[in-house]
């Protein structure tokens, strides 16, 4: 690029952020202004400089993935046959067009997508772009006019790549400026003071200010109940019972849930009075109310009348439509000091030379076997066995129970340790050895799909569904990528049993040919000679048996909820697929594969 060549495109670059001022929509805005300087160039017979505003707008006609790790920008309009571009579509001229014009740019959006782009594409990864990227996110300070526009979208991913590159400066500059803007509004006048109050909720930040903003919410809850607009003040009161909670206030927890079940029971009872929809709206209304109420222990319902309001709201729902869904309750342990095995964990895998000998690395961590479960002390007798047990799921059903001093208390131990185990698994080594690959590789869905392509495991109409699965998990959705992988861990044991010869399916007295399912499928003594006794174990307990995971009934019958979905044995079930499938593609599989082309 020439010197007066570069000149011009600073110079047009410098007119684009004058009229950013004017009009501050973000990259939309950058994206119509240099197409336009794109026409204009190529109207005048100057290609070089509509080539180069063409490259610009190439930049900024891509959308940005704010909570993504390895794909942050992405193509803003994607059908089924056909996209917008995306940083893979630039050639590699274009990049080095950006290359050189990235540092004569001044921080802002535009060289912050720039490194973004190079962040995603460059191996190994350019951590020195990190900083520019969020300055460039930051450099409009907190804004009412921008925030829902576009401001909220460039803060979330501030707070992602700060937290995946380890940066605190940014997220103390964005928590200053959301606590001072909070302070300086009152009641009457909230402006977007609950939408900040719910980013710092959904992004864990200003955690030491919980009770503080929890009185805030309180107090906005308040006055917008006085003034009859129980919509917007159960969103306060609601949001209050969620901080209180992060901070195991009790006491203002349960009185900020009563006044949100409370906001729902009003709203209720003047929505009945519309009449269009009004019957069907205060149904659905007194619904939540109702679930509200029942979260409030049955021991605190009296002092605040709860009781009271629950027989109203099963009396009305009954009136106006369908009753309500049971309470669930979620258990937590205590956490476990495991900072010796993350470290040993990361060093594992840290440094390899590319990404599938890392992922070799990451795969090679020990999985639970079944002698480090086998313990003398599991053989001995215990006072607890004097008693028989019922276990319970976490929507309340009883799923199992032992009789006092049965002969399947060595399993029921056996069980309790596998779950243990893979809690320090996932906290101790899985999470923290992927935490260290996503800072040196980029774990795109290409990889996948080639992995996938390779392994014999996996026919080629289930490859870019499998592939999907395990991306997922490297993108931390894990309760997206369970329902992908839990059938194709099915389909696997299936196959490799039909390979095998086995009979997976049963013919019923009408003639009518059915598959079985995992359970039985794991249940055949064919299926422990085929895996091998240690992932067979692994299977069973994450999958099938009901004093474990029982991942496979719970996708199944759609019971898993948004923190099941996400617990350390959907963590531990998405690493061991993924282990099997690259041992798969290796010298040494995890299982014979009979029909390894």
């Amino acid at each position: 690029m020439t010197d007066i060549l570069e000149d011009e495109v600073l110079r047009f670059i410098a007119e684009m952020d004058e009229t950013m001022v004017e009009n501050s929509d973000s990259y939309f805005s950058m994206y119509v202004f240099l197409a336009t300087k794109e026409k204009y160039y190529t109207e005048r017979g100057e290609s070089s400089l509509a080539n180069a505003a063409a490259v610009l707008a190439m930049c900024t006609h891509m959308a940005l993935d704010a909570e993504s790790r390895n794909a942050p920008i992405i193509s803003a309009v994607v059908f089924s046959d056909r996209r917008s571009v995306s940083p893979e579509d630039l050639s590699p001229e274009q990049r080095a067009f950006l290359e050189m014009l990235y540092p004569q740019l001044a921080n802002g959006l535009l060289k912050s997508r720039i490194a973004e782009i190079a962040l995603m594409l460059d191996t190994p990864r350019r951590w020195d772009l990190v900083d520019e990227i969020l300055e460039g996110y930051l450099i409009e300070s907190l804004s009412e006019e921008a925030w829902y526009t576009h401001q909220q979208t460039f803060w979330t991913r501030v707070v992602t790549l700060s937290r995946q590159f380890r940066k605190t400066t940014p997220l103390r500059r964005i928590e200053s400026q959301i606590q001072q803007y909070i302070d300086n509004h009152m009641p009457e006048n909230p402006g977007i003071c609950l939408s900040l109050y719910k980013f710092i909720h959904e992004q864990n930040l200003l955690n030491s200010n919980d009770n503080k903003n929890a009185a805030g919410l309180m107090a906005f809850g308040s006055y917008e109940k006085s003034n009859r607009n129980f919509s917007l003040a159960e969103h306060f009161f609601s949001l209050a019972t969620e901080f209180y909670k992060r901070q195991r206030s009790v006491t203002e927890q349960l009185t900020a849930l009563f006044e949100s079940a409370e906001c729902l029971f009003l709203d209720a009872e003047n929505r009945a009075q519309f009449s269009d929809q009004g019957n069907l709206i205060a149904s659905g209304l007194y619904e939540r109310a109702l679930q509200r109420y029942r979260l409030i222990p049955a021991a605190h319902r009296s002092l605040t009348g709860a009781n009271v309001r629950i027989e109203e709201c099963l009396r009305r729902v009954r009136m106006h439509g369908e009753l309500s869904l049971e309470e669930m309750h979620s258990f937590q342990l205590p956490p476990t000091d495991l900072t010796e095995l993350a470290e040993f964990s990361i060093n594992h895998v840290r440094d390899k030379e590319d990404i599938f000998k890392a992922s070799l690395y990451f795969v090679g961590l020990n999985t639970i076997t079944v002698e480090s479960l086998q313990d003398d002390e599991q053989e001995k007798f215990r006072i607890s066995d004097f008693f028989g047990q019922v276990f319970l799921s976490g929507d309340g059903r009883a799923i199992n129970r032992t009789e006092t001093a049965g002969s399947d208390r060595a399993w029921v131990r056996q069980m309790k340790s596998f779950d243990f185990s893979l809690k320090i698994a996932v906290a101790g080594k899985i999470l923290p050895a992927m935490h260290q690959l996503l800072q040196e590789y980029n774990f795109v869905m290409r990889f996948f799909e080639e992995l996938c392509h390779c392994s014999p495991l996996i026919p080629d109409d289930r490859l870019h569904l499998t592939a999907r699965g395990l991306y997922l998990g490297f993108e931390y959705r894990f309760s997206e990528s369970i329902h992908l992988i839990s059938p194709q861990v099915e389909f696997m044991v299936r196959n490799l049993l039909k390979q095998a010869n086995v009979r997976t399916s049963m013919i019923d007295e009408a003639g009518i040919e059915n598959e079985i399912g995992l359970s039985s499928l794991l249940g055949k003594p064919e299926a422990k000679s085929l895996l091998g006794s240690d992932l067979h174990f692994n299977l069973v307990s994450l999958y099938t048996d009901p004093l474990g995971a029982n991942i496979r009934n719970y996708v199944a019958h759609g019971l898993l909820n948004d923190d099941s979905s996400q617990s350390d044995a959907v963590v531990y079930a998405w690493w061991l697929y993924f282990k099997i499938i690259v041992m798969s593609v290796t010298q040494a599989p995890l299982f014979r594969i009979l029909h390894p082309e």
